[in-house]
């Protein structure tokens, strides 16, 4: 009997000489004739990678999930006793998987090297009277720290980390729990999985890591494997149409892109500026190039937090090309009020002094001397936390800064992604935590709030990013009235008087005329 391309053990069919090799096969631990052609190409690049920990990029229905199950049988076989860590994000998909895939593998292996379920160790463990001598697969579901910690036990040969992108504490997985255990022995780590959601996560560090050392190989959705173009085609026209899409249209989408061709692109749907990818070399490279102009509005926005980070940008308004240039930034982890004076007091002084007798100039005295610095137009900080910082910040160190506008978060995002696409803003590439977070920042869930990230926080510079844009007065022309005027070879040409709205309202009519 032939199910899904597999000829059962039980079958009245099969060939005992093939049978016989088969579980010859099986005794030596040697079990690629259960993979296709893609997945035998993943199985022996891992097998032959000298480096301790590999990364597997591959798209969906390649059957990472398989041909992870297969190694772990493998490795079972050939290290006696040995224990398999096989991770994935929760337990309960996992063990429902593993079920599945297990039974059917199992099913083709001679009796002495059937692994049986033992529910209360959640592992799949080998009879002790066979070749494998009591190895085990041992579940581990890394849904938290907790669960990662499972991991944790002596004679580890190899790690498996299933969807390792989806994995929220993949840090604390990977350097507190795997590789403490492999300073004992000498375990192999291999991370399959199809691109995060965000380039934020921690496995596109582990995957940059992994392919400057030749441990990373990547398999997209068309690579060749049990399903035919024709199948595979037929799959995505399916998954256009549930979502009321053509095939064309689907293949462009963040979805396709990512799950599909293996791709690390910032999920659309999730994404708190997704314009941001598409602008910006653009945004930085103006940014680059952009020279201030003699006479500017200078604007400083802040996200403060003494228990994370404390977030600020410096920017200004160059009216007459009606840009705003993001010139500097400041993004300081636990830091008090008078730390974030000192450093505000620090970029003001070096890059925007003023001369005492402009009208436009205020004095900023620090510990070691005063200086004259330009008066920003407009100062503000987001006093939702704790509306006592600003009082302290004036109290303490007789700097004033107004509060932001915070009511109505999704239209000032919205703001802040019409600047972006509208080409309107400027950053200088000095920013850079500031282009970093503006690229990968995402929400917990469409229209929610920004994720936490361990390496951004609650990506403060993109909250300050968003202030700054809802305070600028676009309307606001900082030049002075006689601006270019020469008196050898120019005409004075006076602003017109402004106008009143009665007088709007009765242009044109006689009301109001003297008559002959």
């Amino acid at each position: 009997m032939v199910v899904d391309g597999w000829e059962w053990r039980g079958s009245t069919s099969h060939r005992l000489s093939t049978w016989a090799t088969l579980d010859a096969c099986w005794r030596v631990g040697s079990l690629e004739h259960l993979l296709d052609e893609t997945q035998l190409e993943i199985h022996n690049f891992v097998r032959d990678c000298p480096s301790r920990t590999v990364y597997v990029s591959a798209s969906r229905q390649l059957g990472k999930s398989f041909g992870n199950i297969v190694a772990a049988c493998e490795t079972a076989i050939r290290n006696p006793g040995g224990r398999i860590n096989y991770i994935a994000k929760t337990f309960g998909a996992l063990s429902k998987m593993m079920e599945s895939s297990m039974r059917l593998i199992a099913e083709q292996a001679p009796p002495e090297l059937r692994p049986v379920f033992v529910t209360g160790k959640s592992r799949w463990v080998f009879p002790e009277e066979g070749p494998a001598a009591g190895a085990f697969v041992q579940l581990v579901g890394a849904d938290d720290v907790g669960g990662a910690d499972t991991a944790r036990g002596g004679a580890v040969v190899l790690n498996i980390v299933d969807e390792a992108a989806f994995i929220d504490c993949l840090d604390y997985l990977l350097n507190s729990v795997v590789k403490p255990m492999g300073m004992r022995a000498a375990a192999q780590t291999v991370l399959t999985t199809s691109p995060a959601l965000s380039p934020d996560h921690y496995s596109c560090d582990v995957e940059d890591t992994c392919a400057a050392q030749g441990a990373l190989i990547v398999r997209d959705y068309w690579s060749p494997g049990m399903l035919t173009r024709e199948e595979k085609v037929a799959f995505l026209e399916g998954e256009a149409a549930a979502l009321n899409l053509t095939l064309e249209q689907f293949t462009a989408t963040s979805t396709y892109r990512r799950e599909y061709g293996c791709q690390r692109v910032l999920d659309t749907t999730l994404a708190v500026v997704p314009e941001f990818p598409e602008h910006r070399a653009t945004i930085v490279e103006a940014g680059r190039v952009a020279v201030r102009p003699p006479y500017c509005d200078l604007y400083f926005a802040g996200d403060p937090g003494t228990d994370d980070f404390f977030g600020g940008l410096f920017a200004v308004v160059d009216w007459r090309r009606s840009k705003l240039v993001i010139e500097h930034e400041l993004l300081l982890e636990k830091a008090n009020t008078a730390t974030f004076v000192r450093e505000w007091q620090a970029v003001m002084a070096a890059h925007y002094p003023c001369a005492q007798d402009d009208v436009r100039s205020m004095r900023i005295v620090t510990a070691d001397n005063a200086y004259n610095v330009v008066r920003p137009y407009a100062a503000i900080l987001d006093t939702t936390v704790s509306k006592a910082i600003c009082a302290d910040i004036h109290s303490y160190h007789g700097l004033s800064f107004s509060p932001a506008v915070t009511a109505d978060r999704e239209t000032s995002i919205n703001e802040l992604r019409l600047v972006v696409a509208s080409g309107r803003l400027e950053i200088h590439p000095r920013c850079e935590k500031l282009i970093t977070q503006l690229g990968v920042a995402t929400r917990k869930k469409p229209g929610g709030d920004m994720v936490r990230s361990k390496r951004h926080g609650h990506f403060d510079l993109v909250s300050s990013c968003r202030y700054l844009v809802r305070s600028i007065d676009w309307t606001h022309n900082p030049f002075p009235a006689d601006y270019g005027f020469n008196a050898l070879d120019q005409t004075r040409r006076e602003r017109p008087p402004p106008q009143t709205l009665g007088s709007v309202l009765l242009r044109g009519s006689h009301i109001g005329r003297r008559r002959n």
